[in-house]
């Protein structure tokens, strides 16, 4: 049902995402049966080619190269912080997207939870790139 609503009116979407974004966490975290469906209702700001829109993990998905095998994304209070951030050099000129998660919850569910449909979670602070 907010599946629908998502794809139907998406800044009416956005704009009850930010009122109950953190209920939404707080259910991937504690329900283990439901966090791949809470995962879905998710939004990030999403990174590529140095433009930037708000997405959620199946947009993510569809802007992955080919044989990407990996969640990329970047803990930052905003947009500006994350485009200042030295980590970011080896993705300005890639086509691999990049999430940004400005809210701790976020890395927290991404380290616990550890992958999204066979895609692991990696922080670029911590990768390896060798698939870009």
């Amino acid at each position: 049902m907010l599946e629908d609503e998502q794809k139907r009116d998406i800044s009416a979407y956005e704009k009850w995402y930010k009122e109950f974004s953190i209920f939404i966490k707080e259910g991937v975290m504690t329900d283990a049966d439901n966090n791949e469906q809470l995962l879905r209702l998710m939004r990030y700001s999403v990174l590529q080619h140095g433009e930037s829109a708000s997405g959620g993990l199946e947009d993510y998905k569809s802007l992955m190269k080919e044989k990407q095998r990996k969640i990329y994304y970047l803990p930052a209070q905003d947009e500006s912080i994350a485009m200042a951030s030295p980590f970011m050099t080896p993705f300005k000129n890639t086509e691999v997207p990049l999430l940004i998660v400005d809210a701790q919850f976020d890395e927290m569910i991404f380290k616990q939870i550890g992958a999204y449909k066979g895609y692991t979670f990696v922080n670029i602070e911590q990768a390896t790139y060798e698939e870009l």
